[in-house]
């Protein structure tokens, strides 16, 4: 499996339209539905039900459909975290000073 094949099976399956998923991913249907026929051949499993009015997802499509969701949300948090852990200052900050510059940090002047 390709991560480029449970992109482009993820958006079909929410859309339930190769032409919609395509507009939303910004390429042609062709490869949409060349990735998810060779997604198919890999897993040995039918994933859609081609219907006049679209598509439907079958058993085993939902399965892949919802663990790719998992999948997606934990590639959001690691993305996420490595982005706030990067952000985030850590260390000791050590201050110092001399006598007379403590009157000035005296708040009874």
């Amino acid at each position: 499996m390709l991560f480029k094949q449970l992109l482009y099976f993820t958006t079909v399956a929410e859309t339930l339209n190769i032409s919609a998923a395509a507009n939303k991913l910004f390429v042609s249907q062709p490869p949409i539905s060349r990735q998810i026929m060779l997604l198919e051949k890999e897993l040995g499993v039918q994933l859609f039900i081609r219907k006049s009015r679209g598509l439907e997802l079958t058993d085993p499509g939902l399965i892949l459909y919802r663990q790719t969701k998992d999948l997606f949300a934990n590639l959001d948090a690691i993305a996420n975290n490595v982005k706030d852990q990067a952000a985030s200052f850590r260390g000791t900050l050590k201050l110092g000073s001399i006598y007379s510059g403590l009157p000035f940090f005296d708040k009874k002047n």
